[in-house]
């Protein structure tokens, strides 16, 4: 499996997502999962997340609340599961990512990528539930 690298930089931080979203990052993406983190848990309050890189062929990007917290999920799916920050953020991150790559130009496909590159990280991660995220985001 390859390791999760948390981006902390404030350059990296700024041009690491800007790389593979574009102009869009700022304007689209990153304001997306904060609305999705919203959305589906009542738990979830704003602050500073983290920001992770998943090297490869293509390189993946995640982010998670920073935070030790538990977050109780309701998804649109009637899912109802309890997730660890990390999980949290990573369903946060698909659920932006699949709605995201119904769009015709950039961010979608680079979305469409980027659903599926932290889904394959996700079902590697023996550390997460993944069984919970599944459920939270299937």
């Amino acid at each position: 499996m390859t390791e999760a690298l948390e981006i902390q930089t404030d350059d990296e931080r700024m041009n690491y997502p800007a790389n593979l979203f574009g102009y869009a990052y700022s304007l689209v993406v990153e304001p997306n999962i904060f609305t999705w983190a919203d959305k589906l848990s009542n738990d979830y309050t704003g602050g500073y997340w983290k920001f992770y890189k998943l090297p490869g062929n293509h390189p993946g990007f995640y982010m998670v609340p920073d935070t030790d917290k538990t977050y109780h999920v309701q998804a649109p799916n009637m899912a109802d599961v309890d997730l660890t920050a990390e999980e949290f953020g990573i369903v946060c991150c698909l659920y932006t990512y699949s709605h995201l790559s119904f769009g015709r130009a950039v961010p979608g496909r680079e979305c469409a990528n980027q659903f599926h590159i932290l889904r394959e990280y996700m079902l590697d991660n023996e550390q997460l539930n993944r069984q919970a995220i599944l459920k939270a985001i299937d």
